[in-house]
């Protein structure tokens, strides 16, 4: 799904998200800390990244700046990737339908 969807579906739920807070990136490691550096310097702390790789570039980001993730920062990713073995604490796997993981999600 095209990410213009995914973020048309996010507000369709969530209301409002100002554009401030949204952040297009290549998708990849790279990309998320790019993009997360800017979010992170305008205030945001919570993350819904459309795959993986991105997500771990979040955490990447978070860290780097010296903030505790899950304690300061939220990520979410979505993939079921291998990667995601690599995070500690271990993120749980998003890409499932399972009603619980996605409120969970959710609330972050």
């Amino acid at each position: 799904m095209p990410s213009a969807r995914k973020l048309a579906a996010l507000r369709a739920v969530a209301g409002e998200v100002p554009d401030e807070h949204v952040a297009r990136a290549m998708f990849s490691i790279e990309g998320g800390h790019a993009a997360a550096s800017r979010l992170i310097e305008r205030g945001v702390t919570g993350f819904i990244c459309a795959s993986d790789p991105l997500a771990l570039g979040v955490v990447r980001a978070a860290r780097r700046k010296g903030l505790d993730v899950p304690g300061q920062i939220s990520v979410v990713g979505y993939d079921d990737s291998a990667l995601m073995n690599c995070t500690e604490p271990r993120s749980p796997p998003s890409g499932s339908p399972s009603k619980p993981w996605a409120e969970r999600s959710w609330n972050c």
